[in-house]
């Protein structure tokens, strides 16, 4: 009984061993802006500032040993959300590049979708190198509008709760289920426009500046 009990352990042990030295894969959807990469970040902005031409990005970063699937095959297929929650602030004028491939619901206002067909000698996406651990595919680009007042939170997210929405050449199970499956993961990153609210000294001076202006007028 106890040799049985050691053995398990010793098979636990081996299995958790093997898996932390098995590369582990992460891929995250976010936008980048003139204000920096938006990957759960807040930034204060003006009220109602424009940034014009955000970058919708998939970043995959690998650790361990094993391969990087975006470096031994292009990207065929992807399909991204953006979503807006809080104040008054939005999203515009999204266009997904359909370089290497096909622009699939071209006309649908809050996705990023494309596919590309080896068969039709289409390349698809071939990934920027950032590093030997991290590459880089951009997926598309819009025009994100700040709030006038309060926070809005965008966030570039999967397509569908399923897996799929993004796959390779060499492999059609998902990136999703595949970092999953190496202990990694894949996240939908979200970047928060604040609107600054003016300090009490400034909102004075802008009383006092309004009421001699008023009082200019009617001496006239």
């Amino acid at each position: 009984m106890f040799l049985r009990f050691v053995l398990i352990v010793g098979f636990v042990a081996f299995a958790a061993g093997f898996r932390n030295a098995q590369a582990e894969l992460v891929y995250e959807l976010f936008f980048r802006t003139a204000a920096g990469d938006g990957v759960d970040s807040r930034v204060t902005v003006a009220p109602g500032e424009t940034f014009t031409n955000v970058q919708a990005i998939l970043r995959e970063t690998i650790s361990g040993t094993s391969d990087s699937l975006l470096g031994s095959s292009n990207l065929n297929a992807f399909n991204a959300q953006v979503l807006a929650a809080g104040s008054d602030g939005g999203f515009s004028e999204r266009q997904t590049d359909g370089d290497g491939g096909n622009v699939v619901n071209g006309n649908s206002p809050d996705r990023f979708t494309f596919t590309a067909f080896s068969f039709a000698g289409q390349p698809g996406k071939a990934p920027n190198m950032i590093d030997a651990a991290v590459r880089e595919v951009t997926l598309g680009s819009l025009t994100l509008t700040a709030p006038t007042a309060g926070e809005t939170t965008f966030t570039l997210a999967d397509g569908t709760i399923g897996d799929g929405d993004f796959t390779v050449f060499s492999n059609v199970m998902g990136l999703e289920r595949l970092a999953r499956d190496s202990g990694g993961g894949f996240f939908g990153r979200s970047l928060t426009l604040a609107a600054t609210v003016p300090e009490p000294s400034s909102l004075a001076f802008l009383g006092l500046l309004g009421g001699g202006m008023v009082l200019r007028r009617r001496r006239r």
